[in-house]
């Protein structure tokens, strides 16, 4: 079963973590981190109108928040072409916008609709994001929308009633739920699908509600009740039930199909990683230098380089701070490593 993605059951061992930063802005609230892409970083924290946003790259910090005059910035994605996001434009207008930000430019994502909330949930390297629509407010069914930020095009899609578009990747693959009652797929009441953009057609998966598709067309799944599916077109999928994450969040994928998220049906939104072969497991469990009497939640992935970033939490959840974690080789990783570059010493030797 494991072979449904990449040959080989080293791929889904769960590796161990420790933190490698801890994450601060001098005198701000840092809480919680929101997006992350090849070391960039969105993050931030507070309330009201001390609520902050903030980005990094290439270790220079702007604040969103005041750069762009609006009250809070939550990312969605990032990608080489941009950060997709959705925003809350001040206190007297507290409605979620959807955008993007590309250089140094806050751009609004039109609505089709009088009323909508606009949600982004990711962008991919061509510029392309996706996403649902709260057409009105009544909250009676949901569009999903591909918008291609360079061109200004909007497709709208609805395959059933309730239809949520949740992530893309660079070859234009959507993984998209829908369900025709109840509007609600949070926990996994709905159907998994595929969508291919350039021929505009969709396959159907299996029961779950997609949360994330990684760059080799494997979708992460919320399965009704507990559990998780691993999917990908014309492949048997891998699922798998664990009781102990029965309200569970998916909030990442990696290339290797690791899935990282946050456990909803315990006091503390504890974070975990998942396998279909290792099992489901707490984060904060397995990071080597875990402060003591702290917890680990709500983590996202660097897809790019593997890196977790996640809120290091007391135990009642009112002090929060983001750190950044890194994977530590195997033992038998860094004796393959070990051997690698004794043998490229012996050479460079011989060659003297």
């Amino acid at each position: 079963m494991a072979a449904l993605f990449v040959a080989g059951s080293a791929v889904w061992a769960t590796p161990k973590y420790e933190i490698k930063e801890y994450i601060s802005v001098a005198g701000a609230p840092v809480e919680r981190a929101y997006a992350a892409y090849n070391g960039e970083l969105n993050f931030g924290g507070g309330a009201g109108t001390a609520q902050k946003s903030y980005y990094r790259k290439n270790g220079v910090i702007t604040d969103l928040t005041a750069k762009f005059n609006v009250r809070n910035i939550f990312g969605s994605g990032i990608s080489s072409s941009g950060m997709a996001l959705t925003y809350i434009p001040n206190e007297a207008n507290p409605d979620y916008k959807g955008g993007y930000i590309q250089g140094d430019t806050l751009h609004t994502i039109p609505s089709k609709e009088p009323v909508s909330w606009i949600i982004p949930k990711g962008i991919n390297d061509s510029g392309i994001v996706v996403g649902y629509t709260h057409p009105n407010s009544t909250y009676d069914h949901t569009n999903s929308f591909i918008y291609n930020t360079v061109t200004g095009d909007r497709l709208d899609f609805r395959i059933a009633t309730f239809t949520k578009a949740y992530g893309i990747n660079n070859s234009g693959d959507i993984a998209a739920s829908f369900s025709f009652e109840g509007g609600q797929d949070g926990n996994g009441g709905a159907d998994t699908a595929i969508l291919h953009t350039k021929t505009n057609t969709f396959t159907i998966l299996g029961p779950g509600s997609p949360r994330e598709i990684n760059e080799r067309g494997q979708i992460a799944s919320i399965r009704f009740g507990s559990g998780f599916s691993w999917y990908q077109e014309g492949r048997e999928p891998i699922t798998k039930e664990w009781l102990e994450y029965s309200s569970a969040q998916i909030t990442g994928l990696g290339n290797d199909g690791l899935i990282v998220g946050r456990n909803d049906n315990i006091s503390i939104f504890r974070g975990f990683v998942a396998t279909p072969t290792e099992g489901a497991m707490y984060l904060d469990e397995i990071v080597s230098n875990l402060p003591a009497n702290k917890y680990l939640t709500d983590p996202i992935l660097d897809r790019a380089n593997g890196d977790i970033y996640a809120s290091l939490s007391n135990a009642n959840g009112t002090v929060r701070q983001v750190v950044r974690l890194q994977a530590v080789p195997e033992p038998m990783t860094l004796v393959v490593v070990g051997l690698g570059l004794a043998t490229i010493v012996r050479r460079r030797r011989v060659r003297a």
